[in-house]
């Protein structure tokens, strides 16, 4: 019993946000005003690195967790679901994973991103469907469930979905698969 139950637990299981900003020059004014510890992450950076080759890097650091982290897997229509709450396709937003960072300097634990986003907020003022985030939750030692949530900057908690390791192993390598998650709570 206690092989299988540690062979059940998947390695990266740690708690994850992602952020997502609509690519608009409004949403660009609203974070070049903000007292910020580094550059406007919706800005083509000075350092001559290529827009498209960062957001390639990006996606391939997303692909990476997909695959390797049980809890990542509901990812895809997570955003999807976002997006379509946001009243926009993936397409209208840039990932930003590192939001936290321009507003806070230093920060590392997306387990407390949700008490952050208040501040955050309040610096920049979105307008509903600007700025959201993607949180997925671990999975408790030796636990099925856990929770994902989109959280719109403006409005809160826009969305909750239970979701079970059962349902996200059928999911496994087959993105296909993944509008199942759909139907959650």
């Amino acid at each position: 019993m206690a092989m299988r139950a540690v062979g059940d637990l998947q390695a990266g299981n740690w708690c994850m946000m992602l952020f997502y900003i609509r690519d608009t020059d409004a949403a660009r004014a609203k974070l070049d005003a903000v007292k910020a510890f580094s550059p406007n992450p919706l800005r083509p950076p000075k350092l001559g690195l290529d827009p498209f080759l960062m957001d390639v890097a990006l996606h391939k650091s997303l692909a990476y967790l997909w695959l390797g982290n049980l809890n990542t897997k509901c990812l895809v229509p997570l955003i999807e679901e976002a997006c379509a709450a946001a009243g926009g396709a993936p397409s209208d937003f840039k990932a930003v994973p590192s939001l936290p960072l321009y507003f806070a300097g230093e920060f590392r634990d997306f387990l407390f991103g949700v008490e952050l986003m208040g501040e955050m907020q309040a610096v920049a003022g979105f307008d509903a469907g600007e700025c959201f985030a993607v949180k997925m939750s671990a999975f408790s030692m030796l636990g099925e469930g856990n929770r994902s949530e989109v959280h719109d900057l403006k409005k809160g908690r826009v969305r909750s979905y239970a979701t079970s390791r059962a349902g996200l192993r059928a999911m496994d390598a087959l993105p296909s698969s993944a509008p199942t998650f759909k139907k959650a709570v």
